[in-house]
Protein backbone atom coordinates (compact mmCIF):
# COMPACT_ATOMS: atom_id res chain seq x y z
CA UNK A 1 0.00 0.00 0.00
CA UNK A 2 2.95 2.35 0.63
CA UNK A 3 4.19 1.72 -2.64
CA UNK A 4 0.87 2.45 -4.55
CA UNK A 5 0.87 5.90 -2.29
CA UNK A 6 4.44 6.73 -3.05
CA UNK A 7 3.42 6.07 -6.98
CA UNK A 8 0.18 8.22 -7.05
CA UNK A 9 2.41 11.14 -5.41
CA UNK A 10 4.59 11.67 -8.54
CA UNK A 11 3.65 14.37 -10.34
CA UNK A 12 4.12 12.73 -13.96
CA UNK A 13 1.66 10.22 -12.63
CA UNK A 14 -0.68 12.48 -11.09
CA UNK A 15 -1.01 15.08 -14.50
CA UNK A 16 -1.03 11.71 -16.51
CA UNK A 17 -4.16 10.45 -14.58
CA UNK A 18 -5.89 13.50 -15.03
CA UNK A 19 -5.30 13.41 -18.47
CA UNK A 20 -6.62 9.84 -18.80
CA UNK A 21 -9.55 10.57 -16.95
CA UNK A 22 -10.26 13.61 -19.30
CA UNK A 23 -10.25 12.12 -22.34
CA UNK A 24 -12.74 9.58 -20.76
CA UNK A 25 -15.20 11.83 -19.74
CA UNK A 26 -14.64 13.58 -23.76
CA UNK A 27 -15.57 10.49 -25.26
CA UNK A 28 -18.59 9.83 -23.00
CA UNK A 29 -19.78 13.22 -23.25
CA UNK A 30 -19.02 13.33 -27.04
CA UNK A 31 -21.07 9.72 -27.03
CA UNK A 32 -23.66 10.10 -25.03
CA UNK A 33 -24.58 13.70 -24.79
CA UNK A 34 -23.89 15.04 -27.69
CA UNK A 35 -23.97 12.48 -30.10
CA UNK A 36 -20.81 13.73 -32.72
CA UNK A 37 -18.36 11.91 -33.98
CA UNK A 38 -15.25 13.09 -31.52
CA UNK A 39 -12.08 14.04 -33.41
CA UNK A 40 -8.66 12.89 -33.28
CA UNK A 41 -6.92 16.18 -32.53
CA UNK A 42 -9.87 16.73 -29.61
CA UNK A 43 -8.96 13.50 -27.77
CA UNK A 44 -5.72 14.36 -27.93
CA UNK A 45 -5.62 17.65 -26.31
CA UNK A 46 -5.32 16.32 -22.71
CA UNK A 47 -2.38 14.40 -23.67
CA UNK A 48 -0.39 17.36 -25.85
CA UNK A 49 -0.60 19.08 -22.62
CA UNK A 50 0.46 16.13 -20.83
CA UNK A 51 3.50 15.95 -23.49
CA UNK A 52 4.36 19.56 -22.55
CA UNK A 53 4.25 19.21 -18.84
CA UNK A 54 6.24 16.16 -19.01
CA UNK A 55 9.33 18.38 -20.85
CA UNK A 56 8.66 21.32 -18.69
CA UNK A 57 9.38 19.59 -15.50
CA UNK A 58 11.90 17.72 -17.06
CA UNK A 59 13.91 21.24 -16.99
CA UNK A 60 13.72 21.95 -13.59
CA UNK A 61 17.16 23.14 -13.31
CA UNK A 62 16.19 26.70 -14.33
CA UNK A 63 14.32 29.05 -12.01
CA UNK A 64 12.00 30.53 -14.21
CA UNK A 65 10.79 26.96 -15.67
CA UNK A 66 10.49 25.79 -11.57
CA UNK A 67 7.37 27.98 -11.32
CA UNK A 68 5.67 26.43 -14.12
CA UNK A 69 6.16 23.03 -13.38
CA UNK A 70 4.03 23.12 -10.46
CA UNK A 71 1.08 19.99 -11.81
CA UNK A 72 -1.64 21.99 -10.22
CA UNK A 73 -1.18 24.34 -13.01
CA UNK A 74 -0.90 21.72 -15.55
CA UNK A 75 -3.90 19.69 -14.33
CA UNK A 76 -5.88 22.62 -13.87
CA UNK A 77 -5.14 23.52 -17.89
CA UNK A 78 -5.90 19.83 -18.56
CA UNK A 79 -9.62 20.55 -17.11
CA UNK A 80 -10.13 23.88 -18.77
CA UNK A 81 -9.32 22.78 -21.71
CA UNK A 82 -11.48 19.19 -21.66
CA UNK A 83 -14.32 21.57 -20.38
CA UNK A 84 -13.66 23.62 -23.38
CA UNK A 85 -13.61 20.84 -26.27
CA UNK A 86 -17.10 19.84 -24.67
CA UNK A 87 -18.77 23.23 -23.91
CA UNK A 88 -17.91 24.81 -27.72
CA UNK A 89 -19.46 22.27 -29.65
CA UNK A 90 -22.85 21.95 -27.42
CA UNK A 91 -22.95 26.06 -27.76
CA UNK A 92 -22.72 25.52 -31.40
CA UNK A 93 -25.26 23.35 -31.41
CA UNK A 94 -27.91 24.74 -29.99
Amino acid sequence: MNMLKSFLKHPLIQVALVAGICIIIQSYFYKKVLNLQLDTLIVAIPAFIYTIFGGVSSAKNNRTIEKFARPVYWMLAIIIATALSIIIPYLNRS
